[in-house]
């Protein structure tokens, strides 16, 4: 007796969520895992970004995106260190979602890099707003760079 629709399609989406690819589900569900794998996973991106904090000292901290591909772009920016154009594909993810605060972040970042403080510190200060809690220590680190 096969499980009803609902309880494969959950099946699936659990095993996209936990194992690199569905290949061993059969009998048509491998191809619905595929498109929920594609729905939650998304692309994101991370850059390293170099910083001198407050005392003179030299900090690398991580920026990632959101799934939302002007963040993702963004980012790429900030990995090849065009601070104008990482400005632009932030701003531009913000009007998109104005709650993204990875975009938020990534602008306070460009923003910073680019001499601008008081920009970068409303920005970082939105993001804080928005972010879960585990994000709150970069953001607060960035926000006591630039007061």
């Amino acid at each position: 007796m096969k499980p009803p629709l609902t309880v494969m399609v959950l099946s699936c989406a659990a095993l996209a969520l936990f194992c690199s690819g569905c290949s061993s589900v059969q009998d048509g569900a491998n191809s619905t895992a595929q498109s929920v794998e594609r729905i939650f996973s998304g692309k994101t991106e991370e850059a390293t970004v170099t910083s001198i904090n407050r005392s003179g000292k030299e900090i690398q901290f991580k920026v990632r995106s959101s799934k939302n591909k002007q963040c993702v772009e963004g980012v790429k920016a900030l990995q090849r260190q065009d601070w104008p154009a990482a400005q632009r594909a932030f701003e531009s993810a913000i009007q998109k979602k104005a709650t993204d605060h990875r975009a938020m972040f990534g602008l306070g970042v460009a923003l910073e890099k680019q001499g601008n403080r008081a920009d970068a510190l409303k920005n970082y200060q939105a993001a804080l707003v928005s972010a879960p809690q585990d994000e709150h220590l970069v953001i607060q680190s960035a926000i006591r760079r630039v007061e």
